[in-house]
């Protein structure tokens, strides 16, 4: 009797009990009533509790369908959506009331279309449970694997009314399923032996790379122990010491020796690692193995290769020295120690600036930051500078170089290189070029520009010869006396440019060059009180030179000598033999020289102006015609010498003059003495 039913039989029974007691029936009737009454309310208290717990039950299955981790979905014969639990609505990322009355075929992406009427059909026909997986669309066109589990559902009639399908978002499992094969086949494909086994030793996995460098086969080996692999190089102790380790749940890791199925031992470098499988214990070890005679062959490899760079970083002729990323020099090689004057135990772990004391040829400034200044060069073209290196012993060399980064096989910078080199030499070489080249020019114009100045001037100084042979003495005799002593002074700066001509070559004599000095000294001097010191050794060599010449030069460099130091002050002239070993530190071809040095204590010439005082008409001075050095160098030239200047401003200047000796030196020396 349902609910309903008894609330309208209760109900019925009490009017009928109500019409009783009007009509006056019997108290035995009326009790036999209300009794019955008493039965049915209690009847229908016990129902209303029945149903309550229905209720219950229903709510809990309710939740149990909405909030279950896979998605319910009922679909009729067609595939259209009857009914679908939370979860399957959030895995579709619409509501629940949006997805119902929809072909589900919506929800199915368009490649796994076919799948999916496949799996609908089959469902059907075979009335079993029907299992594909598909790919599912989300709101927003993302797309999820799902497995689709359906079941056919029948009414009493075997008919079919509906299709269960349970929804399973596969997408993280497929995930690791493709690690596991990608872990799988790494290790298959490994170039290092990979070993499993229980804890025990006993081998339970061995990969492709362990049969080629064992020679066992898997099925030689499997459930037999590691101990088949141990040679007697190593004592009992050694694998006791391994497998406590990996039984305390720590990595062991060093070089074993193992013998392979025909015999032979081979070293390898092991790692056996502990492995817990669903223990909280050590149950497995896996050991990966790498053959160490390949490691020990590129071992090998490399340190012949590092040994050959080492012999060729010691061997160039230029230095070299790497630093860390820090700055901080880590090697030098030789010519790198004797350019700096430093030893290993100077320059190890020290900054670069600590190492190269750097000085600008142009400013003389020290550069704090040598790397810098070779950086700028290497990335740079169109920058270029001396510098100038001092060593540890005080020495001034001119250097250049460039820096570029070490690069690891990863492209990242481990350090810097730098390669430097002493071009002292070649930058003399280079000025003495530049000296010739513009020289040059002068010889072309004094060719031919000479010739016809001494015409002019011959026949200017006969006219005036002819007029004062006419003319009384007086005033315009006087005049004309003067003009004739120009008109000398004339001729002999003609008679200079000549001697920058082709055809002014040098006639050369054997010369003991004191009397031509102390003449040209006397003649820079003249009329002056400033005093001189002279240094002439006893067996001073005799030089072959044009001596007209040579005096000339003496009388030039002294003059601008004597007029730098117009406030007063001193003059040294000194001589000394340069033996042929030592003539090529000079820039000097390998024979024997006589060097004159004539010093001054004047004003000094500018760093600025020290690299122009031998071109063509460039002076300092209030009176000259700035040839006097031009003409000094040219002849020093051509006599297959050297001339070269050293000055500081405030500190004087010091010339060199370096001439080449005679070979007839006993023989001339027994003449004069004579």
């Amino acid at each position: 009797m349902g609910k309903e039913e008894l609330i309208r039989h209760l109900e019925s029974l009490q009017a009928e009990l109500e019409s009783l007691k009007a009509a006056g029936e019997s108290s035995a009737v009326l009790h036999d009533l209300q009794v019955h009454q008493i039965e049915l309310e209690m009847q229908n208290r016990a129902l209303q509790e029945s149903q309550q717990q229905l209720e219950a039950a229903r709510n809990r299955y309710v939740d149990l369908y909405d909030f279950a981790p896979i998605g319910y979905v009922s679909l009729d014969e067609n595939g259209v959506v009857l009914d679908i639990n939370l979860t399957g609505a959030a895995m579709l990322g619409q509501e629940r009331s949006r997805i119902i009355g929809l072909p589900f075929r919506n929800f199915i992406d368009e490649a796994d279309g076919r799948t999916f009427y496949g799996h609908m059909r089959r469902c059907k026909e075979t009335k079993e449970k029907t299992v594909d997986e598909v790919s599912l669309l989300r709101a927003g066109k993302d797309r999820f694997r799902a497995e689709l589990q359906s079941i056919p559902v029948y009414d009493e009639q075997e008919k079919q009314i509906s299709i269960r399908t349970v929804v399973v978002d596969v997408t993280e499992r497929r995930k690791i399923e493709r690690r596991m094969l990608e872990l799988s086949m790494a290790i298959e494909q490994s170039p290092s032996m990979v070993i499993v086994g229980t804890i025990d030793g006993n081998i339970e996995y061995v990969n492709p790379r362990f049969t080629e460098v064992t020679g066992y086969e898997p099925d030689e080996v499997i459930g037999r122990n590691i101990s088949i692999l141990e040679s007697a190089a190593h004592e009992p102790e050694f694998y006791g010491q391994l497998w406590n380790a990996v039984r305390a749940g720590l990595i062991w890791r060093g070089d074993i020796r193992s013998t392979r199925k025909n015999g032979s031992s081979f070293w390898q470098l092991t790692s056996v690692a502990p492995l817990r499988v669903f223990s909280d214990a050590v149950t497995h070890f896996v050991a990966v193995e790498i053959d160490d005679t390949e490691r020990k062959t590129a071992e090998e490899a490399l340190s012949a290769e590092k040994e050959r760079l080492s012999v060729i970083l010691q061997s160039i002729g230029e230095g070299v020295i790497t630093m860390d990323n820090n700055g901080r020099v880590s090697f030098i090689n030789k010519e790198g120690e004797e350019l700096t004057g430093l030893t290993p135990e100077d320059f190890s772990g020290r900054p670069l600036f600590e190492v190269l004391d750097l000085v600008s040829e142009k400013t003389g400034e020290r550069y704090e930051n040598p790397a810098g200044v070779f950086l700028k060069m290497h990335t740079d073209p169109g920058f270029y500078e001396n510098i100038i290196l001092v060593d540890r012993h005080g020495r001034k060399k001119i250097i250049t170089g460039e820096m570029a980064p070490i690069k690891g096989k990863d492209g990242r910078i481990t350090g810097m290189v730098l390669i430097f080199r002493d071009v002292t030499a070649r930058s003399r070489i280079a000025d003495e070029l530049l000296k010739i080249q513009k020289l040059e020019s002068v010889v072309v114009l004094a060719g031919g520009l000479a010739a016809e100045f001494n015409k002019l001037l011959n026949l200017i100084k006969g006219n005036i010869e002819l007029a004062k042979d006419s003319m009384p003495p007086g005033d315009s005799y006087d005049r004309l006396s003067e003009a004739e002593k120009v008109v000398n002074m004339t001729r002999d700066l003609s008679h200079q440019l000549l001697t920058l001509s082709p055809g002014g070559e040098p006639v050369k004599d054997v010369v003991y060059i004191e009397e031509t000095l102390r003449e040209a000294i006397g003649f820079a001097l003249s009329g002056s009180e400033m005093g001189y010191e002279a240094s002439f050794p006893d067996d001073l060599w005799f030089v072959e030179v044009d001596e007209e010449q040579v005096g000339q030069v003496f009388r030039n460099v002294l003059q601008n000598a004597v007029q730098s130091m117009l406030g007063g002050g001193k003059l040294s002239v000194s001589c000394e033999n340069i033996a042929a070993e030592e003539s090529e530190k000079n820039n000097l071809k390998k024979k024997r020289y006589v060097k004159i040095s004539i010093k001054d204590t004047g004003t000094g010439i500018p760093k600025e102006h020290l690299q122009k005082v031998f071109d063509p008409f460039f002076t300092t001075q209030m009176k000259g015609s700035g040839l006097g050095l031009t003409i000094a160098y040219s002849i020093i030239k051509k006599h297959g010498g050297l001339i070269t200047i050293e000055s500081e401003p405030g500190s004087g200047t010091i010339v060199h003059i370096f001439l080449p000796a005679s070979e007839y030196q006993k023989r001339k020396k027994a003449a004069r003495a004579s």
